[in-house]
């Protein structure tokens, strides 16, 4: 069965990724632009959890939550090597902390005005 539309892309992002300079620059300005162009779109939504937001759970490290055939599915990254997670308490713990963090980030807006004012300072 074919897919008619994509699927929603929800992202957290600390405010350190805009910030950290991988690949110059240029490199830089032209990553933030590209965010930029898929958080215009409909089904992507990102949101920056600012430097001020202190402590939060993502810093634990980064996960991805993923709905697959009405279940969730869970992804955590490690330093050698991933984790699949497809077990109901561990994903819904991770579930829960996607909500945590978003608790704490910048609404869409901001954040894009924010990502707006870092790509700036790279040009």
């Amino acid at each position: 069965m074919k897919r008619r539309e994509p699927p929603y892309l929800w992202l957290l992002l600390d405010q350190e990724v805009l910030e950290n300079v991988v690949g110059g620059r240029e490199v830089m300005a032209g990553q933030l632009a590209y965010l930029l162009e898929l958080a215009g779109t409909e089904r992507v939504c990102v949101r920056v959890v600012p430097r001020s937001a202190g402590w939060y759970p993502g810093h634990d490290g980064h996960f991805q939550v993923l709905t697959i055939s009405g279940r969730d599915v869970a992804y955590a990254v490690a330093q050698v090597a991933g984790r699949l997670i497809e077990a109901g308490d561990e994903s819904g713990v991770l579930d829960l902390r996607f909500d945590e963090i978003g608790a704490v980030a910048l609404s869409r807006m901001d954040s894009k005005a924010l990502i707006e004012q870092t790509m700036r300072s790279y040009e």
